[in-house]
């Protein structure tokens, strides 16, 4: 759009051009601030238990850190053995542990076997982000991050956790 740089345009698709609205966008001009520009850190993790008899909770610890703004949000994936289910859960800054903390519920129509946690993302209040993953072309037992910079996956030498769940009675069904 080459109408105007200064104010809002709009596009007539009756005739198929953009036309000034004559409206100027406003600019806001920020100093004084000390900019935020880099991701949290995940500085370890916990997952208990490792193994689950037929249901149960699973508890999640995750120790971040943030240079400036502060963490604004923990998520993550526990994926099904088989990768055919997956379990998306949310963390809860925990004020008196100074962790990010959560659970999940293991039910016994789960799949029984190895269930991984495949991703931990974190973001802060700049919206800046940053995650963990599983990536089996880079590792098939510790966690992967993509560096941007040089389009390239990392191996974060993080193990991934994993919870054994077995005595289940699994609902592969849709």
């Amino acid at each position: 759009n080459n109408t105007s740089q200064t104010n809002y345009s709009y596009w007539d698709q009756s005739v198929s051009q953009w036309f000034d609205t004559g409206i100027m966008i406003p600019v806001i001009n920020v100093s004084g601030t000390n900019s935020d520009s880099t991701p949290p850190s995940i500085n370890s993790l916990s997952l208990s238990p490792s193994s689950i008899n037929g249901s149960g909770s699973v508890y999640l610890q995750v120790d971040v850190s943030d240079d400036i703004s502060g963490v604004f949000h923990v998520t993550g994936n526990l994926q099904s053995p088989s990768g055919g289910s997956s379990i998306n859960f949310g963390m809860q800054d925990n004020q008196t542990s100074g962790m990010w903390e959560g659970s999940l519920k293991i039910e016994n129509y789960h799949e029984s076997g190895e269930w991984k946690l495949t991703s931990l993302s974190v973001g802060d209040l700049a919206g800046n982000s940053f995650s963990w993953v599983l990536d089996n072309n880079t590792s098939q037992t510790n966690y992967s991050y993509w560096d941007q910079s040089v389009s390239q996956w990392f191996d974060t030498g993080i193990i991934i956790p994993v919870i054994n769940v077995s005595g289940t009675n699994s609902d592969s069904t849709p």
